[in-house]
Parts: structure tokens; sequence; C-alpha cells
């Protein structure tokens, strides 16, 4: 597995978005997940960054898709901390270098779906309202697909001599280091995760969210997508 710095013109992403932003805080933090044949996926890019405006945050987002070159099908974003700010910013079309870019929307969003022009809006995204049976589910499923290798992640690099390289590779080691640290709490409605405070789990929210998206997509595909979540039980447990 390899990390990717620009897209793979021949492949298929789905993204995750924490929309936190602090200076002192969380990092808002964003997964690319490579989708492949067999419902595989590899984690190929993660970003994070602080203190940044909400339309810094967007252009930030825009930046992977139109300029990064992700072809990206669906993404998640969580609606608090900011996810909603975020979507509102992502609405306007974006000029970048004197091209004008579409407008990233939802789906509720696209008021004629047979006829909305795809060089004017992409209606990619789904804005996720977290609770804990929600919860439960997206980490469940989540360490249920690393079981069963459906999701793999590049090796480890903590040095480089491209520093572009190392820095994206602690980015990842930070990532599996959020992962290890989590807490999982049984409450009466399902899990919920502490983090580590010297960690946090920005990293983790976002590649979690962005296996969910994988996910809506495999099972819109199979024809298996419901509002029940509860009729999909994974097999993966945290505790």
């Amino acid at each position: 597995v390899e990390m990717e710095f620009e897209g793979d013109q021949n492949s298929e992403y789905v993204m995750g978005i924490d929309p936190a932003r602090s200076e002192d805080g969380d990092n808002f933090a964003l997964t690319l997940m490579k989708l492949l044949q067999g419902n595989l996926r590899h984690i190929t890019r993660v970003v994070t960054t602080k203190g940044k405006s909400f339309p810094e945050l967007a252009n930030l987002i825009r930046e992977q898709l139109f300029v990064k070159k992700f072809n990206v099908v669906k993404m998640c974003m969580d609606y608090g901390g900011g996810g909603q700010a975020i979507a509102d910013q992502l609405i306007q079309p974006w000029v970048y270098e004197g091209i004008v870019y579409p407008s990233i929307v939802t789906m509720e969003q696209v008021l004629d779906k047979e006829n909305y022009d795809s060089k004017r809006i992409l209606p990619l995204l789904e804005i996720v309202h977290f609770n804990t049976t929600l919860i439960d589910y997206m980490y469940t499923t989540f360490k249920a697909d690393l079981e069963h290798r459906k999701i793999l992640f590049p090796i480890t690099i903590r040095r480089d001599p491209n520093l572009a390289i190392e820095e994206h590779g602690r980015e990842f080691a930070m990532l599996k280091a959020e992962m290890q640290h989590l807490t999982p709490k049984a409450t009466t409605k399902g899990l919920t995760f502490e983090e580590n405070p010297k960690l946090g789990k920005d990293r983790i929210t976002s590649c979690v969210l962005a296996n969910y998206a994988a996910n809506l997509l495999y099972k819109n595909q199979l024809g298996l997508l419901t509002n029940n979540i509860n009729r999909v039980i994974p097999t993966g447990f945290w505790l």
C-alpha cells in the first residue's frame, strides 16, 4: 500500500472528514481511502491541520479533489465541530487559478436530481449526525473490516530523506497510535470511545467516517442500503 500525494486517475476514493478546529485543541482531519475490487480499501492519505478558518478548511477539502486529483465518489463529514459551517462553504463554487470548480453538496441539496449539471454541482457529501448507536456501528464495522483484511495501511515510515514522505508517514503513525489507545466504554445504547488526551481521536474519526462512506456505497451497489443500521451486524468487537 502506497501513501499518495496525488490521486490515481484510474481509481475511485472516499473521504472522511472530522471538522474539529482549534489552535490549541483538536485537529481538523481528513482521510482518503482508495476503493479496489472485492470491496477492498487502501488508506492512502491522511491530512490534519489546526486553527484554520472554515473557508480555509473548505478549500483544503476542495484541493484534494480538484488540485490533487483524487477521484472522490463519496465523502462523509461529522455535523458537529463546525461540519455544517464547512458544508455551507462548500455549496459555493471554487475559483482556483482562474478555473471555476463545481460546488460540493449533499443529495438533499440537489433540487433537480435528474438534470443537475456535474460541471456545476457534485452531490458527494453526506453530513453525519453522531449518536451512540451510530458510533458503535461505525467503529465496530471498521474493526470487523480490519479483521477481515478489507482495509490496509501503508507501512509506518518514521524517517525519510524526503521531508514530505516523512511528514505523511508521521500522520499514519499518529493514526495507528490513536487507534491503539482508544478506550471503549459500554453504555445502555452501545459503545462510546474515550480518547487518550495526549493523542486525541481526530484521525481515527475521519478514518472511520471514510470507511462508513465506503460501506454505504458498497451496500447501495448490492441493494442492501437501509436506514435501519441494526439490520447489518458486523463481526468485530472492541471489548
